[in-house]
């Protein structure tokens, strides 16, 4: 797979909830940091992570822009909860390994939608 390819499925995977496909594209050292909520060192304690928010459910994605620079992507777009009526716009960018093209790092930006922009 191609890097951009593999950004567009990790997102895929990611709301899908298969937290193996994210695993086997994630370095070991990856940090993960969500704005305004956490910072996640290290593959283990992502997945931790990730396994503990699996409960929010699978939801839709539209991958809105996705772009690549060297060792760089940003993906934005929209996440629609389908166990409940929450839209919320994200933007993630992504730092890979220029050697093995692993997810070394992702910073992870989340905005909840009001009603009045529905």
């Amino acid at each position: 797979m191609k890097t951009k390819e593999v950004i567009q499925a990790f997102n895929e995977a990611f709301a899908a909830n298969d937290i193996s496909f994210m695993a086997d594209n994630m370095a070991e050292n990856i940090v993960w940091e969500v704005k305004g909520e956490t910072v996640i060192i290290g593959k283990q304690n992502v997945l931790n992570y990730l396994n503990d928010r699996g409960g929010e459910g699978i939801f839709n994605l539209t991958v809105e822009n996705l772009l690549m620079e060297g060792s760089m992507a940003a993906c934005s777009g929209v996440r629609h909860m389908e166990n409940s009526e929450k839209i919320h716009d994200f933007c993630d960018i992504y730092t890979l390994n220029d050697e093995n093209g692993m997810i070394e790092k992702v910073i992870s930006f989340t905005a909840e939608r009001q009603e009045e922009f529905f």
